[in-house]
């Protein structure tokens, strides 16, 4: 592999994973470049410094990322004009429902070397696993050294000190099928509250207006029953800001694999309450 194209799925949660992945290319490859579709990660600049990627060579449109076919004559002109002989899919959609992609696969894959999970092992396998161990189980196969692979990319940004120990819930969720009942959090919250005196509680979540209801909701039934701890609460889109928040806490619970993702990357112990898999650490042997 000497230029790459990385195809992946949007959403920050996405670009938290990815990255681990990046750096194993970097290692693996060292003279190799490569370019990523777009992704809100990528764009912060606090995050990148962090993320070090030393052979990203620049981002391509996300409207690229499921091969549609009218993008077609775009894409074989920037392959051909940079040179492009790998193209690195990390989506999981299968030839089922990813055809376009699977179409032009099947037109370049004389000239092209197309890296894509094994679908007749994840579509046929009796459990269930982690999106990463069949990505990093491709990576292998072709010969990446995935023994660098490292998901807590972040870990080395420290938590600043305090006697208390810090808890945040992030009640956020991109999606409704994510969101875990509030009257859940509260609960939780309650008996945190309750059985604990020396630990301050973060609720977080986003600026949408669900979001924002939810959050209002929590917080009327804590303050007045949780007189004992310190409580904030922070409704916020800032990427930067939420990843500081982040590395300030020993305890992170969530719904969402955005901030599962995020806790992993600074090795923060994460719980997820509603998302099957969601923060599950890989295991890989070799």
């Amino acid at each position: 592999m000497k230029k790459a194209l990385i195809v992946n799925h949007n959403g920050v949660g996405n670009g938290l994973m990815t990255v681990p992945l990046l750096k194993v290319l970097d290692i693996s490859y060292l003279r190799s470049k490569y370019f990523h579709i777009e992704n809100p990660l990528f764009e912060i600049p606090f995050l990148m410094n962090k993320a070090k990627l030393k052979n990203l060579n620049g981002m391509k449109s996300s409207t690229w990322r499921s091969f549609p076919r009218y993008k077609w004559p775009e894409i074989e002109k920037f392959i051909r004009t940079n040179k492009i002989d790998t193209i690195i899919n990390l989506r999981n959609e299968g030839p089922v429902y990813d055809r376009a992609y699977f179409a032009f696969k099947k037109k370049h894959e004389d000239k092209i070397d197309f890296w894509n999970l094994d679908f007749d092992t994840v579509l046929h396998r009796a459990k269930g696993v982690n999106l990463v161990y069949d990505l990093l189980t491709m990576f292998k196969s072709k010969g990446c050294k995935i023994s660098s692979y490292d998901q807590n990319w972040l870990k080395n940004y420290k938590r600043n000190g305090g006697e208390k120990s810090q808890i945040l819930f992030y009640i956020g969720a991109s999606q409704l099928s994510k969101r875990w009942p509030i009257q859940n959090w509260v609960k939780l919250a309650r008996k945190l509250c309750k059985d604990h005196n020396n630990i301050s509680l973060t609720l977080m979540t986003g600026a949408t207006q669900e979001e924002q209801h939810d959050m209002s909701t929590a917080s009327t039934g804590l303050i007045d029953l949780c007189r004992e701890v310190p409580l904030n609460f922070i409704v916020s889109r800032d990427l930067v800001r939420i990843a500081k928040i982040f590395s300030e806490q020993e305890i992170i619970v969530s719904n969402d694999t955005f901030s599962i993702h995020l806790a992993s990357a600074y090795n923060r112990p994460n719980f997820p309450v509603a998302c099957y898999g969601a923060g599950v650490r890989p295991q890989y042997d070799g």
